[in-house]
């Protein structure tokens, strides 16, 4: 997509963050152009068409030419693509509606999904004990996480980042990723190597955002 065509007034496609865009998203609080665009992409703009001037509203963004830039910006770096289907979400409660999401994260299909208080929102592939104990050690690990992230070599690469552990005789990987959703913050565990590089994490992102901090 280049500057001319965000011109138009109507989106030629489905604009559709990618893993990467919905990792960004996530990552953080701070609501720069960039974040502004893709949550609200994730938060209803991608499932449906949308008139540049309304997806510049509801992003934020001064006008359309804001918004263009933006568009341009975001695919070049491919936080944002073109799509032909409407990204959809599921209805049900999240109880529901995150395990499926928690078994796509994890090769074993093993996930955790907790509150800042370490109360277990949603899991997969664990026994509900198990769960309830991973919620609390992701959760009492965020004040590490927070230390890490002040280290100058990590601040100035400005990835999302997140704790991989080995841990016990087996040497089985946890990877630990706090998300930022709205006001929120929650931790996310998956068995192994995460495989946040999918379409169950954009699907992840978007339902939580528009749990928390509603559609548009």
């Amino acid at each position: 997509m280049s500057q001319t065509n965000a011109s138009n007034e109507t989106i030629p496609a489905y604009l559709v963050p990618t893993p990467a865009g919905a990792r960004y998203v996530l990552n953080g609080h701070e609501l720069d152009p960039r974040r502004l665009v893709l949550s609200a992409l994730l938060r209803g703009g991608s499932s449906r068409p949308m008139p540049l001037a309304m997806l510049a509203d509801i992003s934020g963004l001064p006008d359309r030419k804001a918004l263009g830039t933006v568009l341009f910006q975001l695919q070049r770096d491919n936080w944002l693509t073109g799509d032909v289907e409407p990204l959809t979400v599921a209805r049900e409660p999240l109880g529901e509606a995150v395990p499926p999401l928690l078994q796509g994260l994890s090769v074993s299909g093993q996930g955790v999904l907790a509150d800042d208080n370490g109360l277990c929102y949603a899991y997969s592939g664990y026994t509900r004990d198990e769960a309830d104990r991973l919620a609390a050690f992701s959760t009492g690990l965020f004040p590490l996480w927070r230390l890490y992230q002040e280290l100058p070599a990590v601040a100035a690469k400005q990835e999302p980042s997140s704790w991989a552990l080995v841990t016990g005789p087996g040497e089985t990987q946890l990877t630990i990723c706090p998300l930022f959703v709205g006001d929120q913050i929650l931790h996310l565990t998956v068995t192994g190597t995460a495989g946040f590089d999918c379409p169950a994490f954009v699907k992840l992102a978007a339902l939580l955002l528009r749990r928390y901090v509603g559609s548009c």
